[in-house]
């Protein structure tokens, strides 16, 4: 067997159309009520953030603006609250369609398991929630799985549409989180690894790399203009230093050694109010946000010294003080694996449920533009069942632990049997497990690096996180009978 179907995909798609129509009603039966439960959107600081930026157009942010451009055009079609949650589940369902439909024709799903492997990735209550919550965590996850899906297409059935499928998805991941700047890794794979002519390889991998070089060139020119810093990503130099810090209270650090003057007034702020900022809560993001941090006392320096409004301060202060960080890690890196890198790691396996763990969002008032951009009378987040999210969360970070095992054990397993099978192995099987190796293993190292991990950055497991290993078993499965 050489591939799973031989019909045309839209062939295929009509064989597949009872499936497709009990999935599609499934999601419809399972939105209604959610919304009566949950009939407002879920708010919280950073919504405040995107949506300011959308109603005031800003040209430069502290992340990339790609969500509220998203904002600004489900708005200059309805301003409705519901009507934005209801675009962004609609995509969800989707694009975790298009992929489970493409995975099952690409490489084959066992029959036995194509319905109840859908509706559970489909009936998924998290990503559910987070496609009620105005942030970029469910449009980010949509267009992620699309552009899996597109990487899936590019390994078996190798078209100019996929390849450009492909582009066009990656450079709004880009536009939408940083995260994506590890994807073209990926696609380069695909590319490699696929069946196609040697030109159709290169135009996808040269494409893609000038993409990500246009890209980063564009953003640093915005930046550099609106603020005078040429920076691709103000936010990395903030992160750095805000990961950095956690392990500062257990090493050495003397002022005088630090490579610049700017380094060394952050230095001299980080002694004198590291112990003004808790961490009991583990590595997090308080250095960056906490009122009392140093991080926060060197930017009022900045603004201070150059008369120069907030946001321009911040720019600044990005490049030294991820210098500064960077100082800082590679000077003590067994101190940096020891309170930073291996907590994170636990919470990559382990992840705190953070803001998805509590609907009613009573702590925060919700801000005057956000109620004007939705027509939101209320200043507090309400709803009949203010419990009932938590308690369904709560299950998810041991759901999150058992989903990376399983990837880990099934990606062994198959890895450990290809190259047994050596050269029986088909092309495609160790290509697919390359890229889905790589892009597993590649998302995990970047998040842990990046920045502090809670459960909502790894929406993306629970779904090609849990049909990809399925995939895999039976791709393998079917050449050891093939032997």
């Amino acid at each position: 067997m050489t591939t799973p179907h031989k019909d045309t995909f839209f062939g295929y798609l009509r064989a597949q159309k009872k499936l497709i129509f009990i999935a599609l009603a499934v999601a419809v039966v399972i939105y209604v009520p959610f919304k009566y439960a949950f009939p407002l959107p879920d708010l919280f600081a950073d919504s405040s953030d995107y949506i300011l930026w959308a109603a005031n157009n800003f040209p430069v942010a502290y992340r990339p603006l790609g969500y509220s451009v998203f904002l600004q055009f489900i708005h200059s079609i309805s301003p409705s609250a519901l009507f934005l949650t209801s675009i962004q589940y609609a995509l969800f369902i989707l694009s975790t369609l298009f992929f489970f439909f493409s995975a099952d024709y690409l490489f084959g799903l066992p029959a036995k398991f194509k319905l109840p492997a859908l509706l559970l990735v489909i009936c998924n209550p998290i990503l559910i929630f987070q496609s009620n919550l105005v942030s970029s965590d469910s449009l980010f996850c949509s267009l992620t799985i699309i552009w899996f899906s597109a990487c899936l297409w590019i390994i078996r059935r190798p078209r100019w549409w996929n390849l450009l499928l492909q582009f066009l998805i990656l450079y709004c991941c880009l536009r939408l989180r940083y995260t994506a700047m590890f994807f073209p890794l990926i696609v380069s794979i695909a590319f490699v690894v696929c069946r196609a002519k040697i030109y159709y390889k290169l135009a996808g991998i040269f494409a893609t790399a000038l993409l990500i070089f246009t890209a980063v060139q564009l953003q640093k020119s915005t930046n550099e203009k609106e603020t005078g810093t040429d920076v691709f990503s103000g936010f990395a130099g903030w992160q750095l230093a805000n990961n950095a810090l956690y392990c500062y209270r257990h090493i050495e650090v003397s002022s005088n050694d630090l490579p610049t003057h700017e380094t060394q007034v952050i230095d001299h702020c980080v002694k004198a109010y590291i112990d003004s900022v808790s961490i009991s809560g583990g590595v997090g993001y308080s250095y960056l946000w906490d009122r009392n941090s140093p991080l926060k006392k060197y930017l009022n320096i900045c603004a201070h010294r150059d008369h120069s409004d907030y946001l321009v301060a911040w720019f600044t202060a990005s490049v030294p003080l991820g210098r500064y960080g960077w100082y800082i890690i590679s000077h003590h890196p067994a101190s940096f694996m020891q309170y930073y890198l291996i907590p994170n790691t636990v919470n990559y396996f382990y992840p705190p449920t953070e803001i998805l763990a509590n609907y009613d969002y009573r702590s925060i008032t919700l801000a005057p533009e956000t109620k004007r951009w939705f027509g939101i009378d209320t200043d507090h987040l309400d709803c009949e069942f203010p419990l009932l999210q938590g308690k369904i969360i709560q299950v998810y970070p041991l759901l999150s632990l058992l989903l990376n095992l399983f990837n880990i054990a099934v990606l062994i397993f198959c890895a450990i049997r290809a190259v047994n099978a050596g050269r029986t192995t088909p092309p495609y099987l160790n290509g697919l497990l390359i890229t889905w190796g790589t892009f597993y293993f590649g998302y995990m190292v970047f998040c842990i690096l990046a920045s502090a991990i809670n459960l909502r950055f790894l929406d993306y497991l629970f779904v090609p996180g849990f049909i990809m290993p399925l995939i895999l078993i039976a791709a393998t499965r079917r050449q050891r009978s093939n032997e």
